[in-house]
């Protein structure tokens, strides 16, 4: 509750202006005539034209021409006129490097598994000789 008398204290007090309200009263009834502020004259101009169906998008399109070479048909006219051949771009594309990287690294651990098991041996025959000649169980 005190809050809120506070709050209704402070709206209902005159705030402070750092101007006279009664010397611009004073000087405006001294010019005589009213204040007119012209405004300043426009230096750019808004058309808006709507477009219709037909202007759109159809008009840019060309059908007239076929595919493009590779290259674009300056590209195709030069080859044409050195002779070398045209070189096609190819339809079907393979990246290997991963089959690659796949083969390599199961013969990685093929060999790996390997020397495993040949340690495992060298050391399971080396037990059971050790065993062998101090009466192991």
């Amino acid at each position: 509750m005190l809050v809120l008398a506070v709050l209704l204290g402070l709206q209902s007090a005159a705030p402070e202006l750092p101007v006279s309200l009664d010397r611009i009263r004073a000087a405006l009834a001294q010019a005589g005539a009213p204040l007119l502020i012209t405004p300043p004259a426009a230096d750019f101009s808004v058309h808006i034209r709507e477009r219709t169906a037909d202007e759109g998008i159809v008009p840019s399109l060309d059908f007239r021409s076929g595919p493009l070479p590779p290259g674009g048909l300056y590209a195709y006219e030069q080859r044409r006129r050195l002779g070398t051949p045209y070189a096609e771009q190819p339809l079907i594309e393979v990246d290997v490097l991963p089959i690659g990287r796949a083969i390599g690294s199961a013969i990685s651990r093929a060999h790996r598994a390997a020397v495993e098991r040949n340690a495992r041996t060298e050391v399971e025959e080396s037990l059971t000789a050790f065993c062998e000649r101090h009466a192991c169980r």
